[in-house]
């Protein structure tokens, strides 16, 4: 969505929501069921798809199953979506159907999480003091690869081609001077040559042999690949990624115990240090928002066509809640997470995993928020900011809140 268009969208609907609200009153604790009864209302904490990942030859089909945490939630609705649907389908009932040879993720979304309640007398011109509870999103995947037995025969014998990759650990620390064995999995477990090619992004921080062993340089991080050998066209080999994050030998590693740092209401021990400002930059063409701590790449970016919107929020220059950075060469589109799981998830969709963007507040204050615009699956369908009006805005214009994606200083 154009920043543009969202503009004109909110002027509209603050409008009529100003009159609306102020009439209204909000109980999301409570259901009201048709013989008038009230019941407390209990949220969806989880959704959990089974199985977990599922290889389908094209034209076959098989069904999905979602299932909701707590098992009383009041809603246990659940929305089903495919990454890719030129891949596989999915219908509104879970059933997916392969379309052709590629991996996607199925998606099951639940929009019946515990309501976060937005501050509407933040907003201004809005005049409205009270708190309105905006629903959020629960969500759990399904990593589905699509084989064709009929692609491309080989004439040397009957070949299953890799369609997917991923490195485990998705991140680590190590120190200089010492080794770190990573795992390359391919997908599907059949696969005729399962051997991958091992690539570092940053030879001077990181070095990574044929056996997936990573010898610590010097302190930095390097993005380690691992790309198929064995894949139906060498333009699209499937590969897998993992952030290496080299320490000096000297340094305490973040894990070990150290009481001196220890925050009071966070057992983990602190490793944050340093500020640094993160920039917000918005692309005109595709409607994405990016976010970068590298003054360089803003002046890149803008020199390149990119709008300088402004200074976004001030990240710790380090510590131990690092923000993911991954990028998708499909659509051009930047994703920003704090969970590996996501990571891993996106990367077996084919994004690409960039690094570490940017670090998290340990203290866990200032929250940066998370929205979703449903109504597109290209660039910048999700947005980050850590200003309530505009998560009000957005929010009133169609966005889903999705929650507290990080912290800033």
């Amino acid at each position: 969505m154009k920043k543009k268009n969202v503009c004109k969208m909110v002027a509209t609907v603050l409008s009529v929501c100003m009159a609306f609200t102020a009439a209204t009153t909000y109980n999301f604790a409570t259901t009201v069921h048709a013989d008038g009864e009230e019941t407390e209302t209990v949220y969806v904490t989880a959704v959990t798809v089974s199985p977990a990942t599922l290889s389908l030859e094209k034209g076959k089909k098989e069904k999905l199953t979602a299932t909701i945490t707590p098992e009383d939630a009041t809603d246990k609705t659940v929305t089903w979506s495919s990454a890719d649907e030129t891949i596989a389908t999915v219908s509104a009932t879970g059933e997916v159907t392969a379309v052709a040879a590629g991996t996607t993720v199925i998606t099951a979304t639940s929009e019946n999480g515990e309501p976060k309640e937005i501050d509407t007398s933040k907003i201004p011109g809005l005049n409205i003091d009270k708190k309105i509870p905006v629903p959020t999103t629960r969500a759990g995947a399904c990593v589905v690869t699509v084989t064709d037995p009929s692609a491309e025969p080989d004439p040397s014998g009957d070949k299953v081609y890799v369609t997917a990759v991923t490195v485990t650990p998705v991140t680590s620390t190590i120190k200089e001077g010492e080794t770190l064995q990573l795992t390359a999995k391919v997908m599907p477990d059949n696969a005729t040559d399962k051997t991958v090619k091992w690539e570092s992004s940053n030879i001077n921080v990181a070095t990574v042999n044929s056996k997936g062993v990573v010898t610590a340089i010097k302190e930095g991080s390097a993005v380690i690949t691992a790309t198929a050998n064995n894949s139906i066209s060498d333009r699209t080999k499937p590969s897998g990624s993992a952030e290496v994050v080299v320490i000096k030998k000297d340094e305490k590693d973040p894990e070990d115990p150290d009481p001196g740092k220890t925050d009071p209401e966070n057992p983990t021990p602190s490793t944050q240090s340093g500020e640094k400002t993160i920039y917000r930059l918005y692309n005109l063409y595709t409607g994405e928002h990016f976010y970068t701590d590298s003054a360089a790449e803003r002046d890149a970016d803008v020199n390149a066509g990119w709008v300088y919107e402004s200074e976004a929020w001030v990240s710790p220059e380090v510590s131990s809640l690092p923000v993911y950075r991954l990028y998708n060469p499909n659509n051009g589109d930047h994703h920003y997470t704090t969970n590996t799981a996501e990571v891993q998830m996106l990367n077996v969709a084919g994004w690409n995993l960039e690094g570490i963007g940017f670090y998290s507040n340990e203290n866990k204050k200032n929250p940066v928020y998370r929205l979703y615009n449903p109504n597109t699956s290209g660039a910048g369908a999700h947005h980050y900011t850590k200003d309530y009006t505009e998560v009000i805005s957005l929010t009133l214009a169609g966005w889903q809140y999705e929650g507290e994606a990080w912290f800033s200083l």
